[in-house]
């Protein structure tokens, strides 16, 4: 933490420009310099973590130095991008100084609703990963394979999440609902997609990573658990992420994402675990079942159409 915290400072930068330059349809940059950065961890990790080609054997160590570098290429590339192309976006503190006050209002009538949502959202997260910590290493240990299995089986419907955050953003209503039905159907298929190479790498992952018998137990359980949190992740992510922020529907956005969430799952298990005593599975079912409350909240205000909203100001 001592060293990766660095890399904090330049993240701040180096994601805000990359977004906005995805916001503007100049998305090959983006691709290039996260390309980079991985291929520069991996490698950088390789070396250091293990001591390979005769670099130190520095372990976790060598993980943060690798994740601080791979995140300095990162800002370097925007810098360099930034001198070559500033007539797309360009990096000038004049435009912080000088933005319009009746556009500064509405950033934050639009944005502060997200980033706390944001905060909400990982400290809640952080809380039911707290609750599972107090049940035993073994479901923690599942608990960690299981959610990197989660996230790679929704690279392509986050992905999309954020492809719908642009293209709904940036055309007329009835052109943004169309693409909202679209993204929204083929985020909800690939997160089947991801469904159906998980039920053919299960075993494997099963296999390879359990420690002992009890995480073995614990592994199957909680896998089993994500061939339906998986999908119904899909299409909160698209329609909260992407379709409702680009709509201008931040504030309820906030709300169909955070009290699921915090007066759902975390309440729920958190009673279930320290007032009711319930078995170990159970409280993980509950942790996990913040997807399923939300799903007829977000449905029915997609249905609304009340998300579709004029974010956008002529200014003399």
């Amino acid at each position: 933490l001592k060293i990766v915290s660095f890399s904090y400072l330049t993240t701040s930068i180096s994601i805000v420009y990359l977004v906005t330059m995805r916001s503007v349809e100049r998305v090959v940059i983006s691709t290039v310099t996260y390309a980079t950065s991985f291929v520069s961890n991996f490698i950088i990790n390789y070396l250091l973590i293990f001591g390979n080609f005769g670099f130190p054997k520095l372990g976790i160590r060598g993980a943060a130095i690798g994740t601080l570098i791979a995140r300095l290429i990162e800002l370097g590339f925007v810098f360099y991008y930034n001198s070559k192309n500033h007539h797309f976006v360009s990096i000038k503190w004049k435009y912080i100084k000088s933005l319009d006050p009746i556009l500064k209002k509405d950033f934050l009538k639009y944005s502060s609703p997200t980033m706390m949502n944001e905060l909400l959202w990982a400290s809640g997260t952080a809380t039911g990963v707290a609750i599972l910590g107090r049940l035993g290493n073994s479901i923690v240990a599942a608990n960690s394979i299981t959610s990197v299995v989660r996230q790679l089986a929704m690279v392509f419907a986050f992905g999309l999440a954020n492809t719908a955050a642009i293209m709904v953003g940036k055309k007329d209503f009835h052109t943004a609902e169309i693409y909202s039905k679209k993204l929204l159907l083929y985020s909800f298929l690939s997160s089947l997609l991801g469904v159906a190479l998980l039920l053919i790498a299960k075993p494997f992952i099963i296999k390879k990573f359990s420690l002992n018998i009890e995480v073995e137990n614990y592994l199957n359980f909680t896998l089993n658990i994500l061939f339906y949190y998986i999908p119904l992740q899909s299409i909160s992510a698209v329609l909260i992420v992407g379709v409702f922020r680009a709509g201008g529907d931040t504030k309820f956005a906030l709300i169909a994402d955070i009290l699921p969430l915090w007066c759902g799952s975390v309440l729920i298990s958190a009673f279930a675990a320290f007032y009711l005593n319930l078995p170990t599975k159970i409280i993980y079912l509950l942790i996990m079942s913040d997807e399923i409350i939300k799903q007829p909240l977000i449905i029915w205000r997609y249905r609304s159409k009340k998300w579709i909203n004029n974010v956008t100001r002529e200014l003399n």
